[in-house]
């Protein structure tokens, strides 16, 4: 069936706010020469959508392609890879990251199948143009 699923600048224009996006994998940082198969249900996704609905069940956790859509060519070569967005408050970033994020390991979960990204919707506004 079907799916939504935003682009970042999608999700910019229709929420006008800052985005919190992960994207999984096997490990981070992947390598060119990881024999690494994209999928909807990657290492980590499980868990941390699990998490969310047990912790946090009213944070929004949607899918994303974290690619932008005014490049049309990626539509056409780029799979959905289990990317999604979270829709965090100031409690549950904090929990989240207490539980998740290893200050060591640059901003990979502490075991390592996930980075989460904060991309600030100024930053947004400057690139647009």
């Amino acid at each position: 069936m079907p799916q939504l699923i935003w682009c970042l600048d999608n999700y910019f224009e229709e929420k006008k706010k800052d985005c919190y996006f992960v994207v999984f994998g096997r490990k981070f940082p992947i390598k060119h020469d990881d024999n690494f198969k994209k999928s909807e249900n990657p290492p980590g996704r499980a868990a941390l959508l699990s998490w969310f609905k047990a912790h946090y069940p009213h944070i929004a956790v949607e899918p994303v392609w974290p690619h932008s859509s005014t490049s049309l060519s990626l539509f056409f070569d780029r799979e959905y890879d289990g990317s999604v967005t979270i829709e965090f408050d100031d409690e549950s970033l904090r929990t989240f990251c207490e539980e998740w994020e290893d200050e060591d390991q640059n901003g990979c979960s502490r075991d390592g199948t996930f980075i989460c990204y904060h991309l600030p919707y100024a930053s947004y506004l400057e690139n647009r143009s």
